[in-house]
């Protein structure tokens, strides 16, 4: 079967398929699932828009518009109980229209329980959309995610519902089928650099690239809200650092175009501690779905020990208490040598029997026990 395409449709497609390829330019996943459901809502005129993409962790399992809050609360708890759902999954059907989903069977249809609960009741007579479910880690092992782009009005039998609309799904569904797999890499890419960012010593901030919300913060970064008495006046500078940082990005972008190339610096002074605050954009998919604003903060005053109780108590040196000293306002090895004038191998040693006297096997837990002191 052939079917003929205005040109106006063929502009929606298109606009549809780029933005299913470009998760990782969206901000965030949201972001990329309320483009997605637009554009799908643009190509077929549909009255109520869906994404589900579920179970991933600190994403909501369904991005709605037009669709009731008790239709969309239900359908994220139940969608592993929709047959028709499952059935195309077991067959391998990526493109589906209300139709294709029956697979011909009106009567099992209609005795569904699903059907008769949620969908019906809520205005959902016909749909078409695309679907995918992978492995929500991408190693073999992983739990699945079901990713679930769709479109839904009453009646059923719209013509944008029927073949031509499919026809269009299935042109759409490597695209869609390219930036589900694209996302899960990036996000599996993610988790292990996630582990390595909590290590850092480093206070640190990952933001949105609007700066709207607090991707990520490292443990170190939580550490240090909880020592400083004037915390809410900290995070609310590097808040601030970050929003300045993202209003002035499109007047400061590189030449080289997606190469965000801006940074920003600002000193905050509580009355505990003055700290160097250092903010910068991140390319898309390294911290987050699209490009992110890192913020780290350096303390700029000396943290004071309380040398007596640390040699006493762990019979620490004198150099190993000048090591503790810089350890626990953020120094890290090559700083230690720098400092001391010593080459990094010395540095690593004073280092390793620090950790051994203190009882701990790694730079932030060496921090973190002479911070408790």
């Amino acid at each position: 079967m052939s079917f003929h395409f205005t040109q106006a449709q063929l502009g929606r497609l298109s606009a549809l398929i780029s933005v299913l390829l470009a998760p990782l330019d969206a901000d965030s996943i949201d972001d990329w699932r309320r483009d997605s459901c637009r554009a799908l809502g643009a190509l077929v005129n549909g009255e109520q828009l869906y994404f589900l993409a579920a179970p991933l962790p600190g994403v909501d399992a369904m991005w709605t518009e037009g669709m009731s809050d008790t239709l969309r609360m239900a359908y994220s708890e139940r969608f592993v109980e929709d047959e028709g759902t499952n059935r195309a999954l077991r067959f391998g059907v990526t493109a589906f229209n209300q139709t294709s989903i029956v697979a011909g069977d009106w009567e099992g249809y209609r005795a569904d329980i699903l059907v008769n609960e949620l969908f019906l009741p809520h205005g959902i007579h016909d749909t078409i959309g695309l679907l995918s479910q992978v492995e929500a880690e991408g190693n073999g092992n992983g739990p699945w995610c079901r990713f679930h782009l769709g479109a839904a009005r009453t009646p059923y039998g719209t013509e944008l519902f029927g073949e031509s609309g499919l026809a269009m799904m299935r042109l759409a569904a490597p695209a869609f089928e390219a930036g589900v797999a694209s996302l899960i890499a990036a996000g599996s890419w993610r988790s292990s650099l996630a582990a390595t960012f909590d290590s850092l010593v480093t206070p640190a901030w990952v933001f949105s690239a609007t700066a709207h919300k607090v991707v990520h913060r490292n443990a170190s970064a939580g550490l240090l809200m909880n020592e400083d008495p004037e915390a809410a006046s900290l995070e609310a500078a590097v808040t601030a650092l970050a929003r300045g940082l993202a209003q002035s990005a499109e007047h400061t972008k590189s030449t080289a175009g997606n190469q965000w190339s801006v940074q920003a610096t600002a000193s905050v002074r509580t009355h505990t501690a003055a700290y160097v605050l250092r903010a910068s954009y991140v390319a898309p998919a390294r911290l987050g779905p699209g490009r992110t604003i890192l913020v780290v903060a350096r303390r700029t005053t000396p943290q004071p020990l309380d040398a007596e109780a640390l040699r006493a108590r762990f019979g620490l040196s004198r150099r190993e208490l000048e090591v503790a000293a810089l350890v626990v306002d953020g120094f890290g090895i090559a700083d230690i040598s720098k400092r001391f004038g010593i080459s990094v191998h010395t540095a690593r040693r004073h280092l390793e029997r620090l950790y051994r006297k203190l009882g701990v096997h790694s730079h932030l837990e060496a921090q973190r026990a002479l911070r408790e002191l």
